[in-house]
């Protein structure tokens, strides 16, 4: 395919074609927000967190983790789980700016957390497993039944994105569902979860208003 203008290198030229398609694909819907201001965001981390997507969704979901945690422990517990809290938060800003040791800190604090409330083993992180696509699956189980879920996936091929955020899935068993509380040409995006030792099966309905044309989040995850 020919093209006019200025020669570019094909990295930076790859970088732009992603970016347009990102904008045309992305779903409106799927911005987190971190648990706390981002527009008094001070240090290296939270401002990393507040660029990033999925670290801000983590970080809400640490949030409200750590308050049902808190919510179920005794009033002679919490002053130790608050001092434990402080002292996550001292290693997190530790990390600066960067991505994956901020990442590795939440999914460390998440996990113990779960455990202590008697996690099914839902908790954790998935890599998209299907032929074409790269991506992940990211669930958080809560008290009562409930999960929080985000789906981040690409077409390697077309470069076009999926982005759901499930903010409350229904648990039963090692069975989860989503419905997305609003309504598109009449329909709610409904997505289903399975999850196993080796990983998660993820169906749905419904759904292509998240996707780009090319896009798609169906399929195998691994753990």
């Amino acid at each position: 395919m020919e093209r006019t203008g200025p020669a570019i290198g094909s990295g930076v030229w790859l970088a732009l074609l992603f970016a347009a398609m990102v904008a045309v694909a992305a779903p409106a819907a799927a911005e987190p927000t971190a648990s706390f201001d981002c527009t008094k965001a001070r240090t290296a981390t939270e401002q990393a967190i507040c660029k990033d997507d999925s670290l801000a969704w983590l970080d809400l979901q640490l949030n409200r983790l750590y308050g049902d945690v808190r919510q179920l422990q005794s009033e002679g517990a919490r002053p130790a789980l608050r001092d434990e809290q402080r002292d996550w938060v001292a290693r997190r800003d530790a990390c600066g700016g960067t991505d994956e040791c901020i990442t590795r800190l939440y999914w460390q604090r998440v996990q113990s957390l779960a455990r202590r409330i008697g996690s099914r083993g839902l908790t954790g992180q998935f890599s998209y497993a299907e032929k074409g696509m790269s991506g992940s699956l990211r669930l958080v189980e809560f008290p009562g039944n409930r999960a929080a879920g985000w789906i981040d996936t690409v077409n390697l091929v077309r470069l076009h994105i999926c982005q759901v955020d499930m903010a409350d899935l229904r648990v039963d068993g090692q069975s989860l569902t989503w419905n997305d509380p609003e309504e598109v040409d009449g329909k709610h995006c409904r997505v289903d979860l399975t999850v196993g030792p080796g990983g998660a099966v993820v169906t749905a309905q419904d759904c292509r208003n998240w996707c780009g044309m090319a896009g798609f989040f169906e399929g195998h995850y691994q753990r």
